[in-house]
């Protein structure tokens, strides 16, 4: 491997999970960078000569201090609560975004400049977000809680899909969990799934599923931050 370049980002590079090439006929081709910390949310590249990469915009966090945005699927981005269960629905879930118009994404200065819509499966139960995968255009995938769903371990998450063929209203159309993970699940307590000592719950982590096999899901699970 050989290093081309670099880029601090403005003094932000805490670059999560999350980054996403975009591009567009007659445009350059973008980066498009999620933030692990909780000050900055996305970050858009110019990497047209990988050698001189250019930052475009910096849209902050829409909860700075309280909520991250460390996964994307372009174009869309996800934040959530690193520590602590979200405390109301403004604190955790989905944007879709519109990167259409090139002026438009690097006018803007907060994600609601760009926003088509959003979900936000947050809550008392619920930190928000983790994951985000979306690759087809319909449908969003996320590692993520939910304001109706009580687990039994703060940290739990669901694989939860979201159907964003109308972004401005996007529906949940299902979710699973690990039989035992959701408090008064009927099998338990004997079907409650074995634990690593580091961990910290039960997460769905990463998703994904490709357009060539649209039947079959990968998830992995991980110990919680």
């Amino acid at each position: 491997m050989e290093q081309l370049s670099q880029l601090g980002l403005a003094g932000n590079g805490d670059g999560g999970e999350g980054l996403a090439p975009a591009a567009a006929q007659g445009w350059p081709a973008h980066l498009y960078l999620a933030h692990e910390g909780q000050k900055m949310c996305l970050s858009v590249v110019d990497v047209t000569d990988p050698r001189a990469p250019s930052l475009i915009a910096q849209l902050p966090s829409p909860g700075p201090a309280v909520t991250r945005c460390n996964s994307l699927g372009c174009p869309a981005t996800s934040w959530r609560s690193p520590t602590r269960p979200s405390r109301s629905a403004r604190s955790g879930g989905m944007w879709l975004l519109d990167v259409s118009d090139l002026e438009r994404v690097k006018r803007a200065r907060r994600l609601e400049d760009l926003k088509l819509g959003s979900s936000t499966p947050s809550g008392s139960q619920s930190r928000g977000v983790h994951w985000l995968w979306f690759v087809d255009g319909d449908s969003a995938h996320l590692a993520t809680g939910a304001g109706d769903f009580e687990p039994g371990h703060p940290a739990t998450t669901v694989y939860m899909i979201v159907d964003v063929r109308n972004p401005r209203a996007p529906p949940e159309v299902g979710r699973w969990w690990l039989p035992g993970t959701r408090t008064g699940d009927s099998c338990l307590p004997g079907c409650l799934p074995k634990r690593q000592k580091i961990d910290d719950g039960y997460r769905a982590h990463s998703i994904q599923i490709y357009p060539r096999r649209p039947d079959r899901a990968y998830v992995a699970t991980a110990a919680a931050c």
